[in-house]
């Protein structure tokens, strides 16, 4: 009887220490929960890392994006207000297709809707509204479909552009100092004086060039922006004396260069603005995404 005692108790204390099927099955959910919920725990921890990585390579761009926009409205207020260069012949030009006042307009909208979208996309990634995002993704195409019509204008036009640059210099120098000049002559010939005083040039080719004007032809005198010795800003033209003599260089090879200079320089930036738009585009989809990954967990 005794020896049956303690059996009894050994296997009763045997039992207690032995885990129960339903302890097993518990033990094992209570495991499986906690694993699951530090995975979902370790990879919302990396969805918002990235979040805050991607975070900063969008504002980083989108800050070059800011000062480009800014810079392209600057170069359309410079096309459509500058009067000391060829420019000003350009936007009273009646061909429309060399009207640079319709491109300097699209310059500037560009500019302008390029700095509210940089504020647009700098409040959406800030404060994670995803509606502002998709907004701006579509704004930057807009903006980009522009740049390609620009870009593509400018592009096909240019030839046309320097034939009637080369033309109008042409006719300035022909009709200069005419007693029938208009108003709009005597801005073009005042202009004309800027460039050869400003670039130190005379003639389209050079100083002959002035043989095809009448007064020049006939008093054997040119203008006094030709000389590079002492002139008087108050008479169109100067004799030439002994210690003075005209410029040498040809002004249609110099307002050529800068005028392709000029449009370079548009269309670089114009590329410059395009790179950064795909680099913004694309940060702004993956920051799109991994917000919307990190609110379904």
């Amino acid at each position: 009887m005794a020896l049956k005692g303690v059996t009894s108790q050994y296997s009763v204390a045997y039992n207690t220490r032995q885990p129960t099927r339903q302890s097993k099955v518990l033990l094992t959910s209570q495991t499986e929960t906690f694993v699951t919920s530090e995975y979902h725990r370790v990879n919302k921890m990396n969805v918002q890392d990235r979040i805050y990585i991607l975070r900063y390579f969008f504002l980083f761009f989108n800050g070059i994006f800011l000062i480009l926009g800014i810079v392209l409205l600057g170069c359309g207020v410079w096309i459509l207000f500058e009067s000391n260069t060829f420019i000003a012949t350009l936007r009273t030009t009646d061909e429309k297709i060399l009207s640079v006042v319709f491109v300097a307009y699209v310059l500037i909208a560009i500019g302008f809707v390029a700095v509210l979208v940089c504020f647009m996309g700098c409040l959406g990634a800030y404060k994670e509204i995803r509606c502002l995002l998709i907004l701006y993704m579509g704004c930057l195409f807009i903006i980009l479909a522009a740049q390609v019509f620009v870009t593509f204008t400018l592009l096909v036009n240019n030839g046309k552009i320097k034939t009637f640059m080369d033309k109008k210099v042409t006719d300035m120098i022909k009709e200069y100092g005419s007693p029938s000049g208009t108003d709009d002559d005597k801005k073009d010939w005042k202009l004309l004086d800027v460039v050869q005083k400003s670039l130190k040039c005379c003639g389209k080719v050079n100083s002959t060039d002035w043989l095809s004007n009448d007064y020049t032809n006939i008093s054997g005198v040119y203008p006094c922006s030709c000389f590079n010795g002492t002139s008087s800003d108050d008479k169109l033209f100067c004799s030439l004396s002994q210690d003075e003599s005209v410029y040498g260089t040809a002004c249609g090879a110099l307002i050529e260069e800068w005028l392709s200079s000029n449009i370079l320089s548009i269309l670089g930036i114009d590329f410059g603005l395009a790179v950064v738009q795909v680099l913004q585009f694309v940060f702004a989809l993956y920051l799109f995404r991994n917000i919307g990954r990190r609110h379904t967990m």
